[in-house]
């Protein structure tokens, strides 16, 4: 009963509302390449109307015009949902919140596996279900479940790896081929778990083995999009933080947004300070997985020091957050009712690492974020952007062109109309409307005026939409708003005089 009251909460705030947004830029590129696959069959960046060019010079894209920023998982499973039920947003998102919903199913059934105790198994999956972070990603047009899946499936596998099981070789070897081909950097960042594995069980040639075999499918598998499209270029064109800026970001968001720093210290100041025996019985096998977690919490994020400081990145380690916390706590804190207390605290508030920290942090301020999702998902979001696809669909006739300085991926999503980038290339001849600044706001370069001798040959028109910020749709915490800003703002749009 008390599983398929988890499994429901998580299925009502992954799925419910589903669409009460509109996608936003990251996730309408997703979306465009989906449908480009569904004509062409592969992630082509023209389609014959609109070049989908994030960073424009051949850097996103090869020679052929196909997608080799990133690998194509994502787009494909997209694609698959346009292919059975039509493309709209909804079914842009569907898939990836299906995979979320099953991450909180794995979670649960891997915890009970390794620990044969329900309260540790629907303690980590209670934390997962209820995380802001995890839920904000989950319901995006983007992979970001699907590197949690596969986290979830790799420390599985390291459990099956250090019983000496068969199946570790095909969950490890799984589980980073589809971290690789959904974000390489993720895939990478477990490294130090690997090594961890590789040490714990070096006295034992079976296990080893296993553990070179799933390395060794990985590399395989990995060798045609390296060679393909090779990651590494992608460094000259990123911005990168100072490595201390990057560290005191992650390890403060990390605290606030993720599992507090107090509670993953938890065996630490048992240690010091226990007078009885834990609660929660342990064995050789679980004493060294739980080493090896904890290694890798710490490895990944130095891993993480080196591309550039991007949440997201932090998403694969929450579920092992939540399984470390989750069994910790029924661990070492003597009475099993408090250590649900504090879960349930952990879940709906952010008072433990306020707590926790003092109230230094002056930018995480006590709240409710549970109730905060479930407010935002229960109304219509909107926003800029929302404001001028209205007015678009309205004005707008199908085929006509738009200046504008920005990818504009949700427009073109949204509309149909042909999007001409002023970052990259101008109009062969005036277009049929002009954006003095962006309309969804993905690369925001500030309001410019058209030229005077341009003037005479456009109309000005001003309409009234939400003074939104760009970042509003952005699923982080601290960017992410959930109400609409009753603010308005004067937003001018240039028409092309008949």
């Amino acid at each position: 009963m008390a599983y398929s009251v988890v499994f429901a909460l998580a299925l009502f705030l992954l799925f419910y509302h589903l669409d009460n947004r509109l996608l936003w830029g990251d996730e309408a590129e997703t979306a465009l390449l989906a449908k480009n696959i569904l004509r062409f069959g592969i992630p082509k960046t023209m389609d014959g109307v609109n070049h989908i060019d994030l960073v424009g010079h051949f850097r996103d894209e090869n020679a052929a015009h196909i997608w080799t920023w990133s690998p194509w998982l994502q787009e494909y499973l997209v694609a698959g949902m346009y292919a059975l039920f039509g493309v709209s947003t909804w079914t842009s998102r569907v898939i990836f919140a299906a995979v979320g919903w099953f991450c909180v199913i794995l979670l649960a059934r891997v915890a009970y596996r390794i620990y044969r105790d329900h309260r540790v198994a629907l303690g980590s999956a209670f934390l997962l279900a209820t995380s802001e972070i995890f839920l904000l990603h989950s319901r995006q047009c983007r992979y970001y479940s699907v590197i949690v899946f596969g986290e979830i499936l790799l420390v599985y596998g390291a459990f099956e790896l250090l019983a000496n099981h068969k199946r570790a070789v095909w969950l490890i070897s799984s589980a980073l081929i589809l971290q690789f081909y959904a974000n390489f950097i993720v895939a990478v960042a477990n490294l130090p778990l690997l090594i961890a594995l590789a040490w714990f069980t070096r006295k034992e040639r079976q296990p080893l083995i296993k553990l070179a075999t799933a390395i060794g499918l990985f590399g395989v598998a990995t060798l045609p999009w390296l060679t393909y499209a090779p990651p590494w270029e992608q460094s000259k064109v990123l911005r990168h933080d100072r490595l201390v800026t990057k560290a005191l970001g992650y390890f403060i968001e990390w605290n606030f947004h993720f599992v507090p720093w107090v509670l993953l210290l938890l065996p630490v100041a048992v240690f010091f300070i226990r007078a009885r025996p834990p609660q929660l019985s342990t064995t050789i096998r679980i004493k060294s997985l739980e080493q090896s977690l904890s290694i890798l919490v710490v490895g990944y994020l130095v891993i993480l020091l080196l591309p550039p400081l991007e949440l997201r990145y932090l998403l694969p380690l929450l579920p092992v957050g939540c399984l470390l916390v989750s069994t910790w706590l029924f661990r070492y804190v003597p009475w099993s009712s408090v250590a649900v207390v504090l879960i349930v605290i952990q879940s709906a508030t952010n008072i433990i690492p306020i707590v926790s920290t003092f109230g230094l942090s002056r930018e995480h301020t006590w709240r409710v974020p549970l109730i905060q999702f479930v407010r935002g998902i229960n109304q219509n979001y909107a926003d800029r952007f929302t404001d001028l696809r209205t007015f678009f669909l309205r004005e707008a006739q199908p085929g006509q062109s738009v200046l504008v300085r920005d990818p504009e991926f949700p427009l073109i999503f949204y509309t149909g109309l042909k999007i001409i980038d002023g970052r990259f290339e101008q109009p062969d001849s005036p277009p049929d409307w002009i954006l003095p600044q962006s309309a969804s706001g993905l690369f925001e370069l500030g309001r410019r005026a058209i030229p005077e001798t341009l003037e005479v040959y456009y109309d000005s028109i001003v309409i009234r939409v939400h003074d939104s910020d760009r970042f509003d749709n952005v699923p982080e915490p601290d960017r992410y708003q959930y109400n609409s800003t009753e603010k308005m703002t004067d937003f001018v749009v240039y028409r092309k005089k008949m």
